[in-house]
């Protein structure tokens, strides 16, 4: 979930077909999208540029920063539907990405895990139609996304409209703290309960959680298990175990703490939630 929001930014472009006008005509003239620009940095959370492939398409090329130094191209083809830039953000085209930190391309044997867990991170919008629309504002503009034909106004994003000579570099933006919530459809409300009630089932604490920009967002709780009876509730976002940030952290790495067991539990520390702690298994 860290990357959902930045890869809809980045990864959706415009184009032209009958009436409407073309929103990034500008890139024909060599110039690139700046996401969430800090004009005193010269950084932003992504960039994104435009070949045109022909009439209303384009081929877009996202630039993110995945942390540490390391950064994310992908490339991916965009269409113009109803005045809306639409297209859809495939597993195929994260791990056909290249990752590079300063200077260097990272070999495609070592980014393969890395690429891998990217993938997973989108999971929830793969293969969904994103469309984005651009709104002026002052001289810049605000790219409003929908996923499926519903708008995302927590994916409101500033676009600042630079030249390749500017000196823009991408980096992470440090945000407030907001509960971010998985998109959902009812099939993943069956799996993530499914997860929890097989975790129960093996002894665990029985519930099932993802990463998010924020946290641990838990996605279900089995009934009567030890998590319920501790308190824990479905749309939970953990920002804290042990005193040990949650932030950044991966799924993965949050299943080998839990699962590290220690004789003292866990003490689990939420936003705008009471704190819960859950007893050794």
């Amino acid at each position: 979930m860290l990357l959902i929001g930045v890869l809809i930014a980045a990864s959706v472009g415009a184009s032209e077909t009958g009436a409407y006008a073309d929103p990034i005509a500008r890139a024909n003239g060599g110039e690139l999208q700046s996401y969430r620009p800090n004009l005193e940095k010269k950084t932003c959370q992504s960039i994104a540029s435009y070949r045109r492939t022909g009439l209303g398409t384009y081929l877009n090329t996202a630039l993110l920063p995945l942390g540490e130094g390391v950064t994310l191209e992908t490339h991916s083809p965009v269409s113009i539907k109803g005045g809306a830039v639409c297209g859809s953000i495939t597993r195929e085209d994260v791990l056909a990405g290249t990752l590079r930190v300063p200077n260097q391309v990272i070999t495609p044997e070592t980014a393969k895990p890395l690429l891998e867990r990217v993938a997973d991170a989108i999971g929830p919008i793969v293969g969904k139609e994103i469309c984005t629309r651009y709104e002026p504002s002052g001289a810049d503009f605000i790219a409003k996304s929908s996923i499926d034909g519903v708008y995302q106004p927590d994916k409101d994003t500033m676009v600042k409209w630079i030249a390749a000579t500017d000196g823009y570099s991408v980096a992470e933006t440090p945000r407030p703290y907001r509960t971010e919530v998985p998109i959902s459809t009812p099939e993943l409300e069956a799996k993530w309960m499914y997860w929890a009630k097989c975790g129960m089932a093996n002894g665990g604490y029985g519930f099932s959680w993802v990463e998010t920009s924020y946290g641990i967002y838990i996605l279900a709780v089995a009934p009567g298990s030890r998590a319920e009876a501790a308190g824990l509730r479905r749309g939970q976002q953990v920002i804290e175990v042990n005193g040990k940030s949650t932030l950044r952290m991966s799924r993965n790495d949050f299943r080998t703490l839990i699962y590290s067991r220690p004789a003292a539990g866990f003490d689990l520390k939420f936003h705008d939630a009471s704190d819960v702690r859950l007893p050794p298994l």
